[in-house]
């Protein structure tokens, strides 16, 4: 948050917008103006979240906003404030910053110029809610200035959510990149598959709760899924082989409890056991590390609060996809072309169809692309595994096989607009949505029926028709 104002103080006195620059998707609206019992200049009626001059509003107050984090006990989420101080065309001064001393008692009962010292701000709560006061330092020589507070952002790594206390267990979790939440979700499209195996989503902000709506239990905290779950124990890696982490990374493939676990899979030469980007709940505490201390959770599909799409015990015999057939529900996919041939109609998911669980198609040397192979699937879900050789294959059977000849990823995630009913933002100049919206937009996963992006057939729409994970193809 840094509150200089888009234009010069004498800018603004010729009839140009007042409000302040360096607005972003973090720091999306400023400060409200907190009013003092006196104002800090009696000839001015006006309140500003800025220090509008030396001489006659060397102060400010204004209520801290929301964005920046804070419970009833704490500003918990501020790292570190600054006061800028600037020329009268907006340059930096010659003592372009100061570092103000934070004034513990905050007693300011009539305005912060009068009752801080120097150089000095503080925070207090109003009626619960966090309002700062600063006070510039006059001795130095400057136009007007601005306040600069840097904090931790919601949703991103060390926002403190919890009970003012830096515990690690009251820190966010670090995202992960798109794939660890697509791979995931994607799963549950296989709902009915009795040895599908579906593990939780902590949301990033408050790391004691789950991702709601997913799982069956009395209310979506990890505690409760601990309880209600299966863990990868010695004995679960010894029957399956492997751990669940080889899903995504084959390297990660001993089941033995004795067997190291040193991987650095972000390559920080940081071995990921030790590495604080990783959470292992709990942590291990005695070498060797092993595999059966990173605890891997997860459920099978009774735990599971979504409706079953396939069934666990029934199937059926059908025309394969290129062949002739008399009738649609002769199909093995359900559809013919014009030609009575067999083949899939818009939107199917071929990740799903040609999923080892779900469907014998697609597998043959003589199949488009060279066929899919038994090492071309995940053990334990039957799923394509990700990679590029395996990427080419799902194509070549789509574009042969989908009625259409053209297939298409999947739009959960995009480039969207901030979702908090402002969609316009000055950003050090004065930039509007339609000259450059990528400085408004976030790459994040759709979560608005506003969320768009047709630069990449991605949002709330592509998502609703059925083109959903960004890591699987579909048919046009």
């Amino acid at each position: 948050l840094i509150t200089k104002p888009l234009y010069t103080p004498e800018e603004q006195s010729n009839g140009l917008n007042p409000g302040m620059g360096a607005l972003s998707l973090d720091t999306p609206y400023e400060p409200i103006a907190y009013p003092n019992s006196t104002q800090i200049n009696t000839a001015d009626n006006n309140y500003y979240t800025y220090f509008r001059n030396r001489n006659t509003y060397p102060a400010v107050s204004f209520y801290l906003p929301a964005y920046i984090g804070y419970d009833g006990l704490l500003a918990n989420n501020i790292v570190s404030v600054r006061f800028l101080y600037f020329n009268e065309d907006g340059s930096p001064a010659a003592t372009a910053s100061s570092t103000p001393t934070e004034n513990a008692l905050c007693t300011v009962t009539i305005n912060p110029g009068s009752d801080l010292g120097l150089n000095e701000y503080c925070l207090t709560q109003v009626l619960g809610r966090w309002v700062f006061h600063g006070h510039a330092d006059t001795l130095l020589t400057w136009e007007y200035g601005a306040v600069e507070i840097t904090y931790n952002v919601q949703n991103g790594p060390n926002y403190v959510y919890a009970s003012g206390t830096t515990d690690s267990s009251q820190i966010s979790l670090t995202p992960g990149n798109e794939f660890y939440y697509l791979t995931k979700l994607a799963r549950f499209e296989l709902l009915g598959v009795p040895q599908i195996v579906y593990e939780p989503l902590f949301c990033n902000s408050n790391r004691d709760k789950l991702v709601d709506g997913l799982f069956d239990l009395p209310a979506p905290i990890r505690e409760n899924f601990y309880n209600n779950s299966n863990v990868m124990d010695a004995t679960n890696l010894a029957v399956n082989g492997r751990p669940l982490a080889s899903m995504y990374n084959e390297d990660l493939t001993s089941p033995m409890t004795t067997q190291s676990a040193n991987y650095d899979s972000d390559g920080d030469a940081i071995p990921d056991l030790l590495d604080p980007a990783y959470l292992w709940d709990p942590p291990p505490v005695v070498a060797p590390f092993s595999y059966t201390e990173a605890q891997e959770r997860f459920v099978f599909d009774d735990q599971v609060s979504l409706p079953q799409i396939f069934s666990s015990h029934e199937f059926r015999c059908c025309v394969k996809l290129g062949e002739s057939a008399d009738s649609d529900n002769r199909c093995c996919s359900g559809n013919r072309d014009d030609n009575g041939l067999c083949k899939l109609p818009s939107k199917t998911n071929l990740h799903v169809y040609f999923n080892r669980f779900i469907s014998s198609e697609g597998t043959g040397t003589d199949q488009p692309g060279g066929g899919l192979n038994d090492t071309d699937f995940i053990p334990e879900t039957g799923e394509p595994k990700l990679s590029n050789s395996v990427q080419t294959k799902i194509r070549s059977l789509g574009e042969a096989y989908c009625e259409s000849g053209e297939v298409r990823s999947g739009g959960a995630f995009g480039f969207y607009n901030a979702n908090n009913g402002v969609n316009f933002f000055v950003i050090n100049e004065e930039i509007t949505n339609e000259e450059d919206p990528d400085l408004i937009r976030k790459y994040s996963i759709v979560d608005s029926t506003r969320d768009e992006d047709a630069d990449n057939e991605s949002g709330y729409n592509e998502f609703s028709n059925g083109y959903r994970w960004d890591h699987q193809l579909y048919c046009r």
